[in-house]
């Protein structure tokens, strides 16, 4: 454990190698982190962990080496404990890109998009039914994050109607653009 203002720094000068290792190679029951960063600072609007890539390598390479079975490579999670009848609780990945609104002046890493899972009902009470989820994906739109799609607990899509698929109970809805635009264009 490390207590300190800058707990642990680590800089490589020379290529190969890794800066920083951290390894587990021993069997253990339980479900405890190799690594944990907790910011318990309500108030922080500072970044908990930051990744940073300057080179062609990837800034992040998860894997799992796991036998022909599911593995949950990345989870996101909001762990705040729900209230009764709480259907808000939403989280979400956001794509940022590069942008200037000043002719190079001043950049700034715009959300370009975004991936949104959140609550079709109640998570709260005894039994985990009926706890129904919807998954959205937002794209930037004249400079506004605009809902595109949308799947529902039920498995129906949305697209386009910034509604949401709770709109219709139909499998598939696709709402047209203005002026007799085709709504489904095939090609091939």
């Amino acid at each position: 454990q490390v207590n300190a203002k800058y707990g642990i720094q680590s800089t490589q000068d020379i290529s190969g190698g890794q800066a920083l290792s951290v390894m587990r190679n021993i069997a253990e029951s339980g479900s405890f982190p190799l690594a944990q960063f907790v910011d318990d600072h309500s108030s922080n609007t500072q970044d908990t962990v930051k990744i940073q890539q300057d080179g062609t390598g990837k800034a992040i390479y998860a894997f799992s080496d796991r036998d022909n079975t599911v593995a949950d490579v990345l989870k996101i999670s909001n762990t705040n404990n729900p209230s009764d009848t709480e259907t808000g609780q939403k989280v979400r990945m956001s794509f940022g890109l590069m942008g200037t609104a000043n002719d190079g002046g001043a950049y700034t890493d715009v959300n370009a998009g975004r991936i949104t899972v959140g609550k079709d009902s109640d998570f709260f009470g005894g039994t985990a039914n009926p706890q129904d989820s919807y998954m959205s994906f937002e794209t930037l739109l004249n400079g506004t994050e605009t809902e595109a799609m949308r799947i529902n607990s039920a498995g129906n899509v949305d697209i386009g109607s910034q509604k949401g698929a709770t709109a219709t109970d139909s499998s598939l809805t696709i709402y047209g653009g203005e002026g007799g635009a085709s709504l489904i264009y095939l090609y091939g």
